[in-house]
């Protein structure tokens, strides 16, 4: 488990927007014209989960950034298709966990292991 940095951001003509990443609801707050953003630590285990629920007009398009620090996770531009909601979902690994090193420590021990073994 790891704490990451996130900055998150929806814009657009919207009437609600719903965001959750790692299961957790983010108030996003008004930075004026229709966007909203927030940013949290966030602790992560594995990859960052996102949810995001927007409602709005139909053919109203809205955009969702998540990143952390300079480094772009999602950057979707989307439009509302039919009843008058569009849904976004998506889990994005990231760099530098605790989870991460510890695969690649596993997996470097049984590739080590398998070596000695066919030796």
């Amino acid at each position: 488990m790891s704490k990451h940095k996130i900055t998150s951001t929806i814009e657009g003509d919207l009437f609600s927007r719903l965001l959750l990443l790692e299961g957790e609801t983010i108030d996003l707050h008004n930075d004026g014209a229709g966007t909203f953003s927030s940013t949290n630590t966030i602790e992560v285990i594995g990859g960052l989960n996102i949810a995001v629920i927007v409602r709005g007009l139909v053919g109203a398009e809205w955009k969702l950034k998540i990143s952390e620090g300079d480094n772009d996770l999602v950057s979707e531009t989307r439009t509302i298709e039919m009843g008058n909601r569009d849904s976004f979902a998506k889990t994005v690994i990231l760099g530098d966990t605790n989870d991460d090193a510890e695969a690649a420590a596993a997996t470097g021990g049984a590739k080590k292991a398998g070596k000695k073994g066919g030796n």
